[in-house]
């Protein structure tokens, strides 16, 4: 599964550093594997604890990574991140895969996401 993870993260390139995690190093040998990231903080037990701002902004960002061709896999409270108060993050891709995504009126993790998120919809199945 870290194997997988990893190609994930690889995949999103692009996007680590700023909407998910930097991937310092994947090694691997025949009794370990090990990922070795950017420390994204600690997960939240209570979507309510982020604010409209931060919840959209989580919204941006797992657009961003379905626009690169991903689907999460796994959205949920322990998945998501947050240092100091800054935005949260989506971490742990373990169950991520390639995704051709069809955009928010489509996709299912993306409609499913608004609810979990707590963001109502505009007729275009957006955020408002």
């Amino acid at each position: 599964m870290l194997l997988n993870e990893a190609s994930i993260y690889e995949h999103l390139k692009p996007l680590q550093g700023q909407h998910i995690a930097l991937v310092f190093a994947y090694l691997t040998s025949e009794t370990a594997d090990a990922l070795f990231m950017e420390y994204m903080g600690c997960e939240s037990n209570d979507m309510n604890s982020f604010t409209y701002s931060q919840r959209t902004s989580l919204w941006e960002e797992l657009c961003a990574i379905h626009g690169m061709g991903v689907i999460h896999g796994d959205l949920r409270l322990a998945n998501i991140v947050t240092l100091d108060g800054s935005d949260p993050h989506f971490i742990d891709f373990t169950h991520g895969s390639l995704h051709d995504c069809k955009g928010p009126a489509e996709c299912d993790e993306l409609t499913q996401a608004r609810e979990f998120l707590l963001l109502l919809e505009d007729s275009d199945g957006k955020p408002q």
